[in-house]
C-alpha cells in the first residue's frame, strides 16, 4: 500500500512538472519572428521543401536535421509547439533517469527526481539561457539524454546488441542536428571503456556496436550528397566551415590552441573522477563526467552565446537533484562528506560559466510583456518591439515584398535578416542568404556578386547599418538600383535597368 501511494505521488509530481513546463513555454508559442538563427533555419528549410538542394542551392554551416525540422514546421508557432513537446519528452526522461540514479545511490527517489525535474523545466523552458527559442541544443538534448540513459543501464547490466546500436544512432542524430553534441558521445565512449564491467574483448565489441550505430546515419547522409554531386559543399559546411568558426575564438599559438587546452583539461578532470570513482560510486562519477563533457560542448565555439549552455542542462539538472538528495540524507545521518564532492563540482561549473561570462536573461520582464499584451495593456507593435526593435521593420518589409513581387520571385537581402525570405515567400539569389555567410565563407563574396551580376533581382533589401562593409556590393547596388523607401536602417531598392 505504501509503495502504491509513493508511485501515485511520483506520477502526480511528474504531471505537475509537465504542466509547469507547458505553462512556462506558452509565451514562446506567440513570439514574433525575431531570432536570427531561427530565421536562417526557416529560410533554408523552406527552400529545401521547395525543391532546392541543401548546401548546393541554399547554404548554411550546420548539419541537415535542424533545417528539415524548421522546413516541416513552416511557422514559428508550429516549431515552438513541437519543441514544447520535445522538451516535455526530455523532462519525462530526466525524471525517470533521476529516479533510477536515486535508487542506485539509496537516496530519496522522489526528492532527487523532483528537484532535477524542476531545474530542467525552468532552464529548458524560459529565456534565462534562451530556451524559449528553438536552437539546435534544445533539439539534440533529447537524443543525447536518451543515449546516456541507455549507457547508464548498460553499465549496470549489459544491454542487447540492438540497444547498443540504438545508442550510437541517437548520438549520431544529435550530431546531425548540431556538431557540439559530439562531446556527449565522447563522454559516453570514455565511460563505456573505464566503467564497463565486461572483459576487454567485450568492451571493444560494445564500442564497435555503438560506433556502427553512430557512423551509419553519417554514411547515409554522405551518400545522399554524393549522389547529388554536392558532397564537397556538405563536407565544407559541416566540417571545414564549422572548424573555421570554432578556430576564430580558439586560436592560441596554434590553430584551435584553446580548444586543445579545453580538451586536455576535460580529460584531466575525467581522470580525477576515475581515480575517485570507487569513493564516488558509478552514478555520481557518471553525472560528473557527463557534466564536464557537456560543458566542453558549450565552450567549443569559443563564444558566450547563452543558448550553448542548454547542452549542459540535463547533466546539470541531475547534479542539482543529486545535491538536494544528498543534503537531505546528510541532515539525517550527520555525515557530510558525500555532499562535499557534489558541491565542489557544481561550484567549479558555476565558476567556469561566470569566467566565460555567459549572459543570462530576466524571466520577469519576458512574462510581463506577454501578459500585458494578452490582457490588452500593451499594443501589438510594443509587444513585438520588446523582443527586438527590428521586428516591426521586418513585418513592413515582408508586407511590401508580398504586394509587389510574385510568388517565389528571386530577391536579395544584403544583411543578416534571412527571415525576410521566409516570411515573404521569396527565394534568394544564389545559395548564401546572409551577409555573415559572405564574410565568413571563403569564395562566398565572389560567387554571390557573380550571381547578382548575371541574375539581378527586381528588388534588393539593404540593411544599412551592417558592421562590415563590402565595397563591391555597395557599388553594384548604387549603380543598378534606386531606393523605393527606407525604414529603420533598412532600404528597399528596385532595379533601374536590366543589362
Amino acid at each position: 500500500m505504501k509503495l502504491k501511494s509513493l508511485k501515485n505521488k511520483t506520477n502526480l509530481f511528474l504531471l505537475g512538472l509537465i504542466g509547469l513546463t507547458i505553462l512556462l513555454r506558452i509565451p514562446a508559442l506567440f513570439e514574433p519572428y525575431w531570432h536570427g538563427d531561427e530565421g536562417i533555419y526557416f529560410t533554408v528549410g523552406q527552400r529545401i521543401f521547395s525543391g532546392d538542394l541543401l548546401y548546393g542551392d541554399v547554404y548554411d554551416n550546420k548539419p541537415p536535421i535542424i533545417y528539415l525540422i524548421f522546413g516541416a514546421a513552416k511557422t514559428i508557432f508550429t516549431v515552438r509547439l513541437i519543441s514544447t513537446v520535445w522538451v516535455v519528452a526530455t523532462l519525462i526522461l530526466i525524471f525517470k533517469f533521476a529516479h533510477q540514479i536515486a535508487q542506485k545511490l539509496k537516496l530519496r527517489p522522489l526528492l532527487f527526481a523532483a528537484i532535477s525535474g524542476i531545474v530542467f523545466s525552468i532552464l529548458a523552458s524560459t529565456p534565462v539561457i534562451e530556451a524559449n527559442t528553438s536552437n539546435g541544443e534544445l533539439w539534440f538534448i533529447l537524443p543525447t539524454t536518451t543515449g546516456m540513459y541507455l549507457l547508464f543501464l548498460h553499465l549496470q547490466k549489459r544491454l542487447p546488441d540492438w540497444e547498443l546500436i540504438l545508442m550510437g544512432l541517437l548520438f549520431s542524430a544529435a550530431t546531425l542536428i548540431k556538431v557540439p553534441a559530439i562531446t556527449d558521445f565522447a563522454a559516453a565512449g570514455i565511460m563505456l571503456l573505464i566503467f564497463g564491467k565486461n572483459v576487454k574483448q567485450q568492451k571493444i565489441r560494445d564500442v564497435l556496436l555503438i560506433g556502427t550505430g553512430f557512423v551509419f546515419p553519417w554514411i547515409v547522409t554522405s551518400i545522399y550528397f554524393i549522389l547529388n554531386n554536392s558532397f564537397s559543399l556538405f563536407y565544407k559546411a559541416t566540417f571545414t566551415d564549422t572548424s573555421s568558426y570554432v578556430d576564430y575564438q580558439n586560436r592560441f599559438l596554434i590553430p584551435q590552441g584553446l580548444l586543445i587546452i579545453k580538451g586536455f583539461l576535460t580529460l584531466a578532470v575525467t581522470g580525477l573522477f576515475y581515480i575517485f570513482s570507487k569513493r564516488l560510486g558509478l552514478a555520481k562519477s557518471f553525472i560528473f563526467i557527463w557534466l564536464t563533457f557537456s560543458l566542453l560542448g558549450a565552450l567549443i565555439g569559443g563564444r558566450n552565446y547563452t543558448h550553448y549552455l542548454i547542452q549542459a542542462v540535463p547533466a546539470f539538472s541531475l547534479a542539482i537533484g543529486l545535491l538536494a538528495a544528498e543534503v537531505n540524507l546528510s541532515l539525517k545521518t550527520k555525515i557530510y562528506n558525500q555532499v562535499f564532492y557534489t558541491l565542489v563540482v557544481l561550484i567549479i561549473f558555476k565558476l567556469v560559466v561566470n569566467w566565460v561570462d555567459f549572459p543570462t536573461y530576466q524571466i520577469k520582464n519576458y512574462y510581463k510583456n506577454f501578459i500585458d499584451y494578452k490582457l490588452g495593456n500593451k499594443d501589438y507593435i510594443s509587444y513585438i518591439r520588446w523582443f527586438d526593435t527590428r521586428t516591426e521593420r521586418l513585418e513592413t518589409i515582408t508586407s511590401y515584398l508580398k504586394s509587389n513581387t510574385s510568388n517565389d520571385e528571386a530577391i536579395y537581402v544584403w544583411g543578416n535578416e534571412a527571415d525576410i525570405y521566409h516570411l515573404s515567400g521569396r527565394r534568394p539569389v544564389g545559395r548564401y542568404i546572409t551577409a555573415y555567410h559572405l564574410f565568413s565563407v571563403p569564395g562566398a563574396k565572389e560567387y554571390t556578386l557573380k550571381q547578382l551580376e548575371n541574375n539581378p533581382p527586381n528588388y534588393i533589401v539593404q540593411i544599412t547599418n551592417l558592421d562590415e562593409k563590402l565595397i563591391e556590393m555597395d557599388t553594384f547596388i548604387e549603380t543598378r538600383y534606386q531606393k523605393i523607401f527606407e525604414v529603420d536602417s533598412a532600404a528597399i531598392l528596385k532595379i533601374r535597368f536590366q543589362k
